[in-house]
Order: C-alpha cells, then sequence, then structure tokens
C-alpha cells in the first residue's frame, strides 16, 4: 500500500497539513470512504489520520473487466459505476455514458 499523502502512517493523528482543506472540501466523501478523519484536539487544532484498510473499493456488482490498452491510447476508467473507454492519450477523459458521472478534468 502507499503511503497516504495527508495523514501519518498507522493510524495515528497529526496536524493538517497546508492544502489538505482544498482537497477535503472538494472530496470529503471519498476520503472518508477510504480511510482518512479529521478531529479537533484538546487544544483546539484539527488533526487529520488514515487508516488503512478501510477502502470500500469498487461498487457492489460493478467491477471493470480487463482490458487491452494500444499504443498511444489511455484507460478511462469512472471511479462511480466501472465504464471503461479506451481513448487516445492526447485526449481528455469522458464523462461516464453510463451513469451520467462527471469526471474531473486531469490535474484536479
Amino acid at each position: 500500500m502507499s503511503k497516504p499523502r495527508w495523514a501519518p502512517r498507522h493510524a495515528k493523528w497529526g496536524p493538517v497539513k497546508p492544502g489538505f482543506w482544498i482537497i477535503w472540501h472538494a472530496n470529503k466523501e471519498t476520503l472518508r470512504d477510504n480511510g482518512y478523519a479529521i478531529r479537533k484536539n484538546d487544544d483546539g487544532q484539527w488533526q487529520v489520520r488514515f487508516f488503512p484498510g478501510t477502502k470500500k473499493g469498487w461498487p457492489p456488482l460493478i467491477k471493470p473487466a480487463p482490458i487491452v490498452v494500444p499504443l498511444g491510447m489511455k484507460a478511462s476508467i469512472c471511479p462511480n459505476c466501472g465504464q471503461t473507454r479506451v481513448i487516445p492519450r492526447t485526449e481528455p477523459h469522458k464523462d461516464s455514458g453510463i451513469c451520467g458521472d462527471r469526471i474531473p478534468p486531469e490535474g484536479q
């Protein structure tokens, strides 16, 4: 498992890092579903922790099937429904056609 970016390892509480609140407010439910939690300590300071092993994974009954991605292409996978598309590498990811979930632009 990779090291969590916004919290210390081993489910320990740590101080909130610069830039965390922008990510938290934009992705609060996803971060909670995947092991992040926040609290205020006794001194009134915000803290964050990551508890490994709480990842929900893919929605029930919907798992992406393995696909072959040709040279010069990339896979665009919807995290909500698991729909997979193969698109040119230079093209931005597309919104899901099955669930209607919007895919944020790359780099956000």
